[in-house]
């Protein structure tokens, strides 16, 4: 069987980002150096997307980006 390759978000090269986050409005400067996930769970205290694998294949850190499953 073969391995499909994650859906990977590109990345922003904005100075900031802006995005709700469970209806709220979130507006951050853009730091490239992190995940998504590291910024949702230290700087947001979001803990529902979790560290699994660390390549996006065993779906822990998946979130909903415009209404699709995405690997944070």
């Amino acid at each position: 069987m073969p391995k499909t390759t994650p859906k990977i978000a590109p990345k922003i090269a904005s100075e900031s980002v802006e995005f709700q986050l469970n209806g709220k409005k979130i507006k951050e400067p853009n730091n490239a150096d992190r995940t998504l996930l590291w910024y949702l769970r230290a700087d947001l205290k979001t803990t529902g997307p979790k560290y699994g694998c660390g390549q996006g294949f065993c779906g822990a850190c998946t979130i909903l980006l415009n209404g699709e499953p995405a690997r944070s």
